[in-house]
């Protein structure tokens, strides 16, 4: 599990860095306002799909029923994947058409702050550019599912790459304004969901010979939309969180942009940790409770668990306290200020409080998934709805947009304690002494290293470097040191975290 961890979260990283790039790059060219606020509020619409179809529902319904058919007759799977396929199609093709034709309902709704201007309308146009993308991407995540339930899980990472890759290349090679900019990035969009969907696409039709034929309504075909609509309902009722999050900051002035661009600081160890331990458990989960080895599939959990844990802590201590450190040298570029570095750093602390907890759902929730329940997750995260649109709008009317960012960590924290309350109950999860005192050693470790960045950042040595971007990663590297050093002589090693 730690190999293919490692492979996926190194590639991730590669990923994250060039979404940075775009970031810096956005940063730069068009700054926080009305314009970045038209954009990130037209793509959270197809990265909404995404995220249901690509990260959510799709994968965890496929994934097992996949992985039972594979080890029994590969033949049987080539063919229900070839079905899928064409149904999928068919359900993305006709859901574009629909938003493409109501757009400006659609945005009237997403976008209630904005008033029926020139920003409006920016809105709806960018929206009908990017929206294709969720045809493209959601197949591609199909193909995705297959080669991660193969352990291929080298190319579907890398396929994230081409993304930030499209982004920087549109916004360095056709900037002449800060609208063209806009432009040319929601451009950039839907064709890097073709070019994923064509890398994707071709390796996993190397290893199944998949072919296009009239879909067939076949009993497992059945079983998977069975499966995946309380999923969709799901992970959609967490997405509609989003988008709720949207709607309200989009009546604070930059309030979009600026939990945007927090929001992308923190989606580094999301992806990094939660995401890639997230996508390693479920196959090797699945794989343990469809032989009937719970001794097995509770060692996959807790591995799970203490190895996203491992990482997510230190990185939560080290993000709040370095956030002023990190916002000012990924974006004081160009149109971004330092009183935009001031309110995007209040955002990220509050984000990045709840990062543990966003890892920890991520592992504990493929217990329900893993066993085909759906309906579980489904039932939780309407109840974390309700209670975060209420916190949101609470903290928002205090707070701004920052209570925003703590009514989500709130959120998760909320999610955790209920889902390990329902997992002990159901005797899917135990808290062993083992893992108590691992988790306890990570703290320990993760509030030793934050002493040290807290001295060594007033520190007058630091003052010497001329170059605050070198000041911020020299932070960073004697912190992450800190940590595994302290970590080490607490006795938690790689040999400890392989245990479980």
């Amino acid at each position: 599990m730690l190999r293919s961890f490692s492979t996926v979260s190194s590639l991730i990283l590669v990923s994250r860095a060039l979404g940075y790039i775009r970031d810096m790059l956005i940063a730069s060219y068009i700054g926080p306002g009305a314009m970045t606020d038209a954009f990130f509020l037209a793509f959270r619409l197809p990265n909404t799909f995404r995220r249901i179809f690509a990260e959510g529902a799709f994968n965890a319904a496929f994934v097992p029923i996949f992985t039972k058919i594979w080890h029994r007759h590969p033949k049987a799977a080539a063919l229900f994947v070839s079905n899928t396929l064409v149904f999928l199609s068919l359900v993305l093709v006709g859901l574009s058409i629909l938003f493409e034709i109501f757009m400006p309902q659609v945005m009237a709704i997403i976008a209630m702050g904005f008033s029926k201007n020139q920003t409006f309308d920016l809105v709806v146009h960018l929206g009908r550019i990017m929206f294709p993308y969720i045809i493209f991407i959601s197949l591609a995540s199909l193909f995705m599912s297959v080669l991660n339930s193969l352990n291929k899980f080298a190319v579907t990472s890398a396929s994230s790459i081409i993304l930030n890759i499209s982004a920087i290349l549109s916004l360095t090679l056709f900037f002449t304004s800060p609208l063209q900019a806009v432009f040319s990035l929601s451009w950039s969009i839907p064709i890097s969901g073709i070019l994923q969907l064509s890398l994707v696409g071709f390796v996993a039709h190397k290893h199944l010979k998949i072919s296009l034929f009239k879909p067939r309504w076949t009993p497992t075909i059945k079983r998977l939309f069975q499966k995946i609509l309380p999923g969709i309902y799901g992970a959609g009722i967490y997405q509609i969180n989003l988008l709720t999050s949207d709607i309200i900051a989009s009546f604070i002035p930059s309030g979009i942009s600026y939990l945007s661009f927090a929001d992308r600081i923190n989606q580094f160890p999301l992806g990094l940790i939660g995401a890639s331990m997230g996508l390693v458990v479920l196959p090797e989960l699945s794989r343990y409770i469809s032989q009937n080895n719970a001794a097995e599939a509770l060692k996959t959990m807790n591995k799970g668990i203490i190895g996203a844990l491992y990482l997510a802590i230190p990185c939560a201590f080290g993000i709040f306290t370095l956030a002023p450190n990190i916002v000012q040298s990924l974006f004081k570029y160009g149109h971004f200020t330092a009183a935009d570095v001031t309110a995007t750093s209040l955002c990220l602390k509050a984000f990045i409080i709840g990062l543990p907890a966003f890892v920890l759902v991520k592992v504990l929730t493929n217990a329900y998934f893993a066993r085909g329940d759906t309906h579980t997750p489904m039932i939780l995260t309407s109840f974390i709805l309700g209670t975060n649109i209420v916190i949101n709008i609470v903290l928002a009317y205090f707070y701004s947009y920052v209570g925003i960012a703590v009514g989500t960590s709130i959120a998760y924290w909320l999610q955790v304690v209920v889902l390990i309350t329902l997992l002990k109950k159901n005797q899917w999860f135990q808290l062993t002494k083992s893992l108590q005192n691992k988790i306890l050693a990570c703290i320990v470790s993760a509030f030793i290293m934050m002493l040290a960045l807290v001295l060594m950042r007033k520190s007058d040595y630091l003052a010497i470097i001329p170059i605050h971007q070198l000041q911020t990663a020299i932070l960073i590297g004697l912190g992450v040191a800190i940590y595994l050093a302290a970590s080490q002589l607490m006795g938690l090693n790689l040999k400890r975290l392989r245990t479980g």
